[in-house]
């Protein structure tokens, strides 16, 4: 049984959403830190890369979230092949787990790879919106800028990047739990 895939592992990709996460946190950070000043002592807003802060933020958490919707992705194919394997209950519970919390990791990483047939109006899934088939939007679930996002593509909405963030690098933490102790057991 060989289960040591090096990059196509859960835990490396869990690994790749912990830094895509992590910088999305970090702009969320500086973002609330320009804005608070702003309101509080009346400091302006600063240019950042060229634009305006309240611009240049966002699109950094677009960029961060498409890489997110990829990585996750790749976590939960990794796991089913992971679970085909091992067969454990466990990680069959976590991927239960992570289906619940995540439903759209399938259907927005096919958004995210194929940009190019949703602009053709050719993807495999039905867009609702094909107003908003031109971008993707990043969204704050909440009034704190510092608080979790969605991302939205054709009318589809893929909820709570951070919380879908944790899910998926908690079943990337069993899938390696359960492999390394069948591997011990060998």
């Amino acid at each position: 049984m060989h289960l040591a895939f090096g990059h196509a592992t859960p835990l490396f990709w869990g690994e790749v959403v912990a830094v895509q996460l992590g910088r999305i946190e970090q702009s969320q950070n500086e973002l609330a830190s320009i804005l608070d000043a702003a309101v509080h002592r009346g400091e302006p807003i600063p240019q950042v890369d060229g634009y305006d802060a309240r611009l240049t933020y966002p699109a950094r958490w677009v960029h961060d979230a498409l890489y997110l919707v990829i990585a996750i992705r790749h976590i939960f194919i990794l796991a089913e092949k992971c679970n085909g394997v091992l067969r454990s209950s466990d990680v069959g519970k976590a991927l239960r787990k992570f289906r619940q919390s995540v439903p759209e990791p399938v259907m927005f990483r096919n958004f995210v790879e194929h940009i190019e047939q949703y602009v053709d109006g050719k993807g495999k899934v039905q867009l609702l919106d094909y107003d908003a088939a031109g971008g993707f939007v990043v969204d704050l679930e909440t009034d704190d800028y510092r608080g979790d996002l969605s991302l939205r593509f054709g009318g589809h909405t893929l909820h709570r990047i951070k919380a879908s963030s944790h899910a998926a690098m908690s079943l990337a933490q069993v899938c390696d739990e359960i492999a390394f102790s069948s591997l011990s057991r060998t």
